[in-house]
């Protein structure tokens, strides 16, 4: 639990998520559960293979879709809560460093860097970010969640796969609009593209699908998070 006196609002820390948060999620009693839960789960989805994690209110924002004054509060009430942990940069350090007299601590070698490397599934990072690019700026940050999203269900995307995808996002839109065609430069059908991707992560699915209209249901989100 954080013991620094006033809040760090500038988020100079790490966080350590606790190995049972979903658990501990469940017991929680406030009115901004489903909110603290929902950034905790997007958080941990998009850097879970950290046990640290670097605490960046822009970086939380645009994966999360919540503000920093609610990334924030709900970081805070979940260390109070023991849902999680503010590791302040000295302490970080001070564990590394402490990792490295006894050892445990190996400095990265020296390789091709992962947006070069190639992986197993036959793609490159920089072939992902071409193809995302290629998209309207607003669809972008859903598109790269989705793709993290897939990464954290162990069922990495490649850039072809992706750029089938957008295409079945692109019909999918069209047919929940009534449009004949794809138009150009149209907010509104952005819009419904960006809903229809990020439907995919809020649920974790590998795939696009229609448009649910509306939101979850009270029960629903009971049934999500305990």
């Amino acid at each position: 639990m954080y013991g620094g006196g006033d809040r760090p609002e500038d988020m100079n820390y790490f966080i350590e998520i606790d190995k049972d948060f979903a658990e501990k999620l469940g017991k929680i009693k406030t009115e901004n559960r489903y909110t603290y839960s929902d950034i905790l789960f997007r958080i941990y989805l998009f850097n879970h293979e950290q046990s640290m994690i670097p605490a960046d209110s822009e970086m939380f924002s645009a994966i999360t879709g919540h503000t920093k004054s609610e990334i924030i509060d709900a970081i805070h009430y979940m260390d109070e809560h023991n849902i999680l942990k503010i590791v302040t940069e000295r302490e970080y350090f001070e564990l590394v460093k402490e990792d490295f007299l006894q050892g445990k601590y190996k400095a990265p070698k020296a390789k091709t860097s992962k947006s070069q490397k190639r992986s197993k599934t036959g793609y490159t990072k920089i072939e992902l970010k071409n193809v995302i690019e290629g998209q309207p700026t607003d669809l972008q940050d859903a598109l790269w969640q989705f793709v993290e999203m897939r990464k954290a269900i162990k069922k990495p995307i490649s850039a072809s796969t992706l750029e089938k995808t957008i295409h079945k996002v692109e019909n999918l839109a069209k047919d929940y609009l009534g449009f004949k065609k794809v138009p150009e430069n149209n907010g509104e059908f952005v819009d419904i593209e960006k809903q229809i991707v990020e439907q995919s992560v809020d649920h974790a699915w590998q795939g696009v699908f229609e448009l649910k209209r509306g939101q979850l249901s009270a029960d629903k989100l009971e049934e999500i998070y305990g």
